[in-house]
């Protein structure tokens, strides 16, 4: 492939899984001025693998080409967030090239040693300007993103905690509890698609805040059940 150009140089990882490919896809997203991308939760809204004030991206760690169906898609997930679109693959087919060209999304290339380089326009262009002309989070908005992000790590903590508890009672002898089990994991699903979604928004969006309190009912919920 191409080598990434000076501005963006090669992180030098090594990329194995498709874990590594979407934290190298954030640090590259942070090297072009997104200064608070971050990988998502999986199952995220849209299929989304990282996202940013601004931005979206979408990750495919496979060693086949990248098709226009997937690109078209990210564009249209992009579109309803106002957000810029952003891929990474390690290759793509032509139908894929033309459409983003088209449609303004930067494509980028990555390959097993960690270089990633811009191959159409828009990339080209993120590439080449200036991290100063993204958005930047002020003090107090860093401040409030960084306790919804805690607020949410300690939600997925008891997320986990509370599914280990109710996968254990679904195997209660007791119908009741097996039931009870059942409505717990149906307010579990719930809490966790909910602090799924809330991860498109910028990290300091007070709806955030709605969406933690939805979590915390549901967690509620199914602890009262368990």
């Amino acid at each position: 492939m191409h080598r990434a150009d000076s501005a963006n140089p090669a992180s030098n990882a090594v990329i194995n899984t498709w874990q590594d490919a979407e934290r190298l896809a954030a640090s590259h997203m942070r090297r072009l001025g997104f200064e608070d991308a971050r990988v998502t939760a999986a199952g995220a809204d849209g299929g989304l693998d990282v996202v940013a004030t601004g931005a979206v991206a979408q990750v495919k760690f496979q060693w086949s080409k990248t098709g226009r169906p997937a690109v078209q898609a990210l564009h249209g997930v992009a579109t309803a967030h106002q957000a810029e679109a952003l891929f990474y693959a390690t290759d793509y087919t032509q139908q894929a090239l033309t459409y983003a060209n088209n449609t303004g999304i930067a494509l980028f290339l990555f390959d097993d040693t960690g270089d990633v380089a811009p191959i159409t326009k828009a990339g080209h262009a993120l590439a080449g300007r200036s991290p100063s002309s993204t958005p930047k989070m002020g003090f107090l908005a860093r401040g409030r993103a960084d306790r919804y992000r805690y607020e949410a790590e300690a939600l997925r903590k008891k997320l986990g905690s509370l599914t280990a508890q109710m996968q254990k009672q679904t195997q209660a002898r007791s119908p009741k509890k097996r039931a009870a089990a059942g409505h717990a994991a149906a307010a579990l699903l719930n809490a966790g698609q909910v602090l799924d979604k809330m991860e498109v928004l910028p990290p300091q969006d007070r709806r955030r805040e709605d969406y933690l309190d939805v979590a915390r009912g549901a967690l509620a919920m199914a602890k009262k059940w368990l």
